[in-house]
């Protein structure tokens, strides 16, 4: 037979379970890479609709989907956010969030560790109430615009002051106990955000420098067939391709942007 050979999660698992204790370990590792979905969820986030220049480039490629997408990854970090900060509950029914950290340290820990949590927890609650009243549920007052307390503003400031407060826990575990830390950055394997703004912007450039070339002057309206027509004798090729073209320039003209 041949054995299975252990993944970089199996490792980091016991990692973890040799440095803090099985339990506290098992419980930290979850947490732990729960937290760093939700900092590579901002990341993406934030690299992607964190300027105005990239909200613009996008808007010009498919507004209409990226503004589904901000939607979705936005509230997909605020549950990301309630889920690590959450009630630990009591019963059978539990839930594994960096609360029930305190409990699982060294008694001397416990009181410093508490504060970090309390801190945490207080951090994110602008996305618990967001979680509570518009994500999980639809609060009655405020579906219907009656008079009722507004939700908090949420922001990626906040968003960013939640995650950190969150490390602050993780890391404090971690080095109280094993004399290491964890960083507080996440390093994409495949930067799906990056990769998408540098190819969309390839394309975005490859058809404004076409577009120059079908018409030199910039003067010409992209309905006009009458360029196009000319462009395409110029290179010997087929009339019937007009539609073609002039597609192409109406997609650089949306590329481009009414301003420039």
């Amino acid at each position: 037979m041949v054995a299975r050979s252990r993944g970089m999660n199996e490792i980091m698992k016991e990692l973890f379970q040799e440095r803090l204790g099985e339990e506290c370990g098992e419980a930290f590792y979850e947490l732990y890479a729960w937290w760093l979905l939700a900092l590579a969820r901002y990341d993406e986030f934030n690299r992607l609709f964190g300027s105005r220049r990239h909200v613009e480039h996008l808007n010009a490629i498919g507004g209409g989907f990226f503004g589904d997408v901000q939607h979705i990854f936005w509230d997909d970090l605020m549950l990301r956010l309630c889920r690590l900060t959450d009630p630990v509950g009591a019963g059978t029914r539990r839930n594994l969030t960096i609360q029930i950290m305190p409990g699982l340290c060294a008694p001397t820990l416990r009181n410093g560790i508490q504060s970090l949590v309390d801190q945490a927890v207080e951090a994110v609650g602008f996305a618990r109430d967001h979680r509570n009243r518009r994500i999980a549920h639809a609060d009655y007052h405020l579906a219907l615009r009656q008079d009722c307390e507004p939700l908090p503003a949420a922001s990626l400031e906040k968003a960013k002051r939640s995650l950190d407060s969150i490390h602050a826990v993780l890391d404090t575990v971690l080095v109280s106990q094993s004399g290491r830390g964890i960083d507080n950055h996440v390093t994409t394997a495949v930067p799906g955000a990056e990769a998408l703004l540098a190819y969309t912007s390839q394309m975005a450039r490859a058809l404004v420098f076409i577009d120059s070339i079908v018409d030199s002057t910039g003067e010409s309206s992209h309905t006009d067939s009458g360029v196009v027509e000319e462009f395409l004798r110029k290179l010997g090729r087929p009339l019937e391709e007009v539609d073609e073209v002039m597609e192409l320039r109406a997609a650089a003209k949306r590329l481009r942007g009414p301003n420039r």
